[in-house]
């Protein structure tokens, strides 16, 4: 029946919040520890997108999750081990891969899920950690474009989060010198709440793209000229990202590889020359409705490290 119940949310219905009686229950252990996999647990009143993300990873990424990691990453294991990715309730294993940040849905190839065999070789060897490595990603690029975005959060090291328009300095760019277009936007300066990090500062400019009328228009900001201030300390850092409104989805961003030191005899540098040519440009998807009006921005690095 959940599974009937399930179908016609997703085929039946287009509302942003398809009514359902799914409630979140608990089977206990069977079968000396290990249940059969069940959807029953996704919680009531979930949206399409989330039902439509679970049972895609139901159909694609449980079942290699189950055949590899259920001795440990079960919570009826005998020595459970967190997160519980290859639970018995399906909904309770997606949720704890977004929670956990076991996918990188800005470059898949990179997600811990794949490289804890790729890499790591992590409990693997019995089965042939390359094959294993192989089949958790394939299972992921299938999941992907079903993947539920909305509850990714940028994760490492975070800035705080700035309204853009509390900017005060406006400028204009050109992204192509052949082109007569003139974007507007603003240089914004990002800090940390932590104390060890009060004295880096990032500064970066952000542009919009308002031309409706154009022929390459398209919902979008661009980052450029992306400088940290050390305060005189030597710092190292690398993968930064940037974000709008806390949000992976509306900023459909691609991780920017970046790994550097920055000595303490330079107060500030831009790190991103040499990124893609002279001038790195990143290109963000922006809200329908937002702008640099509306929205807000900050930066995280996978690592930002100070040396006192």
């Amino acid at each position: 029946m959940k599974f009937l119940i399930i179908f016609s949310l997703l085929f039946g219905f287009v509302s942003c919040k398809p009514e359902t009686d799914l409630t979140v229950t608990d089977t206990g252990g069977s079968n000396g520890g290990v249940d059969e996999p069940t959807v029953d647990d996704i919680p009531e009143g979930s949206d399409n997108t989330y039902i439509e993300s679970v049972l895609a990873f139901q159909e694609h990424v449980h079942p290699v999750l189950r055949n590899y990691c259920i001795e440990c990453h079960n919570s009826n294991a005998e020595t459970p081990a967190s997160p519980y990715f290859a639970d018995a309730k399906i909904a309770r294993s997606h949720d704890s891969i977004i929670s956990q940040g076991k996918v990188n849905i800005a470059k898949i190839d990179n997600s811990r899920l794949h490289l804890r065999s790729a890499a790591d070789k992590h409990n693997c060897e019995s089965f042939g950690c390359p094959e294993v490595a192989q089949n958790i990603l394939e299972a992921l690029k299938k999941w992907e474009p079903k993947l539920d975005k909305r509850s990714f959060k940028p994760q490492g090291v975070v800035s705080a989060l700035m309204k853009i328009s509390s900017s005060t300095e406006d400028i204009t760019t050109r992204l192509d010198p052949e082109d007569e277009r003139e974007l507007t936007g603003k240089k914004v300066e990002l800090t940390y709440t932590q104390a060890s990090l009060k004295d880096i500062t990032i500064s970066l400019e952000i542009y919009e793209d308002t031309d409706k009328e154009s022929e390459t228009y398209f919902p979008r900001y661009f980052i450029k000229n992306v400088t940290i201030s050390t305060g005189n300390k030597p710092i190292a850092y690398s993968g930064l990202r940037v974000h709008i409104n806390e949000s992976f989805e509306v900023s459909a961003n691609s991780l920017v590889e970046l790994t550097g030191v920055v000595l303490n005899n330079t107060t500030e540098e831009d790190i991103s020359n040499g990124i893609g040519g002279t001038d790195f440009t990143q290109t963000l998807k922006k809200p329908e409705e937002g702008g640099l009006s509306e929205d807000s921005i900050q930066v995280s690095f996978e690592r930002l490290q100070v040396f006192e």
